[in-house]
Formats: structure tokens, C-alpha cells, sequence
């Protein structure tokens, strides 16, 4: 199997159960590791960003089965309202248009491609620019490697905060700056809520965005991912029906 924690360049924990006082990367490597090894997720994640004064709202239905069965539905609310579904059956992968390339309203490509067969985290990628929001959270519930890649270079040291309730649960709290491209100055925060299991229930970006021509000054973000998905459950074999 793929050294996965080694591609990302997460320090190398041993797998196993968290030590008593566990630290930011362990509790990390943890989560990355149950979504990387998981044969089922199935469950929602849903986006609130806010930015001067105005607020949109990404509700995204989630369920994979590797090797090749893949469910995405977002419908995005507030400002630009819009909606996407990327589905495969194992034999037939189906994805709106992305915007601006021409053709039909929905494409449709076989798993197969040559001698090899699309994975869940390659049909993903293949189909990000349909997406409402391809989103970090997204990419760590996925796991694709070169998400996690990306990810890992913009964030700064992953240390432990604390001991807290979010919904309900117990969770870890591990925070991090966070740049928008490697080696540049941190512009914002990033913060995790990870239960002992190594769920992510929660992921929050802070960040300062300059739009070039339309802004003069830099404007806070906040983007708030809450997430609720099940590990290894069943999975409703109806959603991954092609359409």
C-alpha cells in the first residue's frame, strides 16, 4: 500500500490508537488516515461563508464506495444560487458541464479508461471544475494525495488548542496559520475539530482576500465546514444510479 502520511509530509506517526496526550499532527494523520483507508463514507457537508456583509450557504450529499462508486450533490443558496451532481455506477461516470466549455448539459465517460479504471478520488478531480465548491474538507474526506499535498503546503505548524464540545461531541481542536500558496506569508487560520476516532466534524478557514481591480483593500473571510459522515456504513445503492 501507498506510505499515504509519508506523500503528504505529515510527521510520521505509527498507526495505532492516540496516546494519552496526543499531538496536532498525530490527531491529523489520524483523520487523513481513516478517510484514506475507508471503503464506505456516506453523509453531508455543508458550507456557510461569510465576506462583507453577505453570506451563501453549499449543502453537499456525500457517498462513496472504492474503488470506483462516487455520489456528489451540491446546491449552493444566497448570492449566484446554482446546484451540480457528479455520479458514477462503477461503469459510467456523469458530470454537469463544466463553465465555459461547450457541449451538452451533462457529460458522461466511461470508468474505463484504456486498461485502467477511474478511482473515486481520479473522478473527483476530474469533474472538480463542476463542482459548486471543491473544498477542503471535501479533499480531506477523499483523500486524494495531491489534495492532501496542496493542503499541507499551505498550512503552518498543526498544533493542539484543546479539549472541547462542537454539536454535541467531543473533539480535539488543532489549529494552523494558513498561506494561499506555499512559502508565501501566512493571510489567514485554519482550525480542525477531530473526535478520538479520527472523524472531522468540523473545519474552519479565516483568511484575507484581495480581489484584483474590485477591491482596494484586503476584506476578511470566513468559510465554516460542518461535517457529518459516517465511516464504513451502509451505503443507498440508488444514488449512484447514472443520470
Amino acid at each position: 500500500m501507498l506510505n499515504f502520511l509519508a506523500c503528504v509530509a505529515f510527521a510520521q506517526e505509527p498507526a495505532g490508537p492516540l496516546p494519552d496526550t496526543p499531538n496536532g499532527s498525530q490527531l491529523v494523520s489520524l483523520m487523513l488516515r481513516r478517510y484514506n483507508e475507508a471503503n464506505t463514507v456516506s453523509g453531508t457537508v455543508q458550507l456557510v461563508q461569510r465576506a462583507q456583509n453577505q453570506s451563501i450557504t453549499v449543502q453537499t450529499e456525500l457517498q462513496y464506495e472504492r474503488p470506483s462508486k462516487i455520489y456528489i450533490k451540491q446546491v449552493q443558496t444566497g448570492a449566484n444560487a446554482r446546484q451540480a451532481l457528479i455520479v458514477s455506477d462503477g461503469v459510467r461516470f456523469a458530470y454537469d458541464r463544466p463553465e465555459g466549455v461547450l457541449g451538452r448539459e451533462r457529460f458522461v465517460e466511461p470508468v474505463k479508461q484504456g486498461n485502467s479504471v477511474m478511482t473515486v478520488a481520479e473522478m473527483y478531480n476530474a469533474a472538480q471544475y463542476s463542482l459548486v465548491s471543491k473544498s477542503p474538507a471535501l479533499d480531506m474526506i477523499i483523500a486524494r494525495v495531491d489534495d492532501l499535498r496542496t493542503l499541507r503546503s499551505q498550512w503552518g505548524s498543526i498544533n493542539l488548542r484543546d479539549e472541547r464540545k462542537v454539536n454535541g461531541v467531543t473533539v480535539y481542536t488543532v489549529v494552523a496559520s494558513k498561506r494561499s500558496v506555499p512559502n508565501a506569508a501566512p493571510s489567514g487560520s485554519m482550525e480542525m475539530h477531530i473526535t478520538e476516532a479520527g472523524d472531522l466534524v468540523r473545519y474552519v478557514e479565516k483568511e484575507m482576500i484581495m480581489i484584483p481591480r474590485a477591491t482596494r483593500e484586503p476584506f476578511p473571510v470566513q468559510s465554516i465546514y460542518t461535517i457529518n459522515v459516517q465511516v464504513n456504513g451502509p451505503v443507498n445503492a440508488s444514488y449512484f444510479a447514472v443520470r
